[in-house]
């Protein structure tokens, strides 16, 4: 149903837009901003199970942690930096909600990765390949 509604938005943002209000300067410009700031969403996914599984774990710090990622650790300095230092302007805040979800889904996947590994439940392909060429 996200899926769906994430699709509805990227497509046709001027009809949420139109949901709201009929001031056509706010559809004309908010229509490609939130097509920017929604972009990455899908990938939002993977840090909040991930965050979930840490949880349940009894791992509480990294859960935490991947919890204030996005929207804290990451997205705050971004809409401080990005248009003050590289003078994007309000540009830079709005370009900072996607920079902020790929770079905590790919920190997310790194740590994921490692402690799965320190858990000996990481899938290591090369006991798959010779599993399979083994039953060839």
């Amino acid at each position: 149903m996200a899926t769906l509604g994430w699709c509805f938005i990227e497509l046709f943002p001027s009809i949420v837009f139109n949901i709201f209000t009929s001031e056509s300067e706010i559809i004309e410009k908010g229509a490609p901003i939130i097509r920017i700031v929604i972009s990455m969403i899908p990938l939002i996914g993977i840090q909040i199970v991930a965050a979930a599984l840490f949880q349940s774990l009894g791992k509480a710090v990294p859960s935490l942690i991947l919890s204030l990622l996005r929207q804290v650790l990451l997205f705050i300095p971004l809409v401080i930096i990005l248009p003050r230092v590289f003078g994007l302007g309000i540009m830079g805040i709005w370009i900072s909600y996607p920079i902020a979800d790929v770079l905590a889904v790919i920190l997310t996947v790194f740590y994921l990765r490692h402690e799965l590994k320190k858990m000996n439940l990481w899938f290591d392909s090369s006991v798959v390949r010779e599993e399979l060429a083994d039953s060839i």
